[in-house]
């Protein structure tokens, strides 16, 4: 009897120290996702925009940033994302490398003295009228390699800024414009830089909608000294 008395009273000391104590909530931290690439490039003298970063189950939180690009100087610079929660729990700090290099169309930076040759051909005038224009441009980094942001370029009677910024392949120049007098679908360019690589040439065929005018334009870009 006193064996049995024993026994209960050891089950009943068990489950009250059961009760007693709980299992430790297992806190999982806050993931952070980085936007593009962990390991990205930047060029010379260009601008860089940050992508930033965000808290992999809600999106909508802010994340902490540190850290800058200085695209003025070649190097390797770092951005880190961090989040601290309500409660304390920190998320892993997650860091994205940024190289600042040289784009290769870097030669092309600096001033330009340009002159235009426009041809312009009116709906039922019997001949031609050819213009010459003397102006100024200048050529900047872009922000994708083998890509320059060009000022200036004549096309008919106006001036446009290319855009997407054009681009070099061996000597060819792509170069994209929008003119909110040319017929859409109906405007072509071609570019050609010189073998001294101080020299491009942009041709452009424009049709103007009204008045009826079909231009067609050479602009001979020269590096100033």
């Amino acid at each position: 009897m006193r064996a049995q008395i024993i026994f209960f009273t050891l089950v009943i000391a068990s489950l009250f120290s059961c009760e007693q104590t709980e299992a430790p909530v297992q806190i999982t931290p806050p993931a952070i996702v980085i936007n593009g690439n962990k390991l990205d490039t930047a060029y010379l003298y260009s601008s860089y925009d940050d992508r930033g970063a965000f808290l992999e189950k809600n999106p909508c939180i802010t994340v902490q940033v540190s850290g800058t690009v200085n695209t003025g100087v070649k190097g390797t610079y770092y951005v880190d994302y961090d989040y601290t929660d309500d409660a304390g729990h920190k998320a892993a700090t997650v860091t994205r490398t940024v190289q600042v290099v040289e784009n290769k169309c870097a030669f092309l930076n600096g001033g330009y003295n340009v002159v235009c040759t426009c041809v312009a051909v009116v709906a039922g005038a019997p001949n031609p009228t050819i213009t010459t224009t003397n102006y100024t441009a200048t050529v900047a980094p872009a922000m994708e390699d083998n890509c320059f942001e060009l000022s200036s370029m004549k096309i008919g009677s106006g001036y446009v800024v290319p855009f997407p910024p054009p681009s070099i392949n061996g000597n060819s120049i792509t170069v994209g414009f929008w003119d909110r007098d040319c017929i859409p679908g109906s405007c072509s360019t071609t570019g050609t830089l010189s073998a001294t690589k101080n020299t491009f040439t942009i041709e452009s065929v424009a049709y103007q909608f009204s008045p009826a005018i079909r231009y067609m334009c050479k602009n001979v870009y020269t590096k100033q000294l």
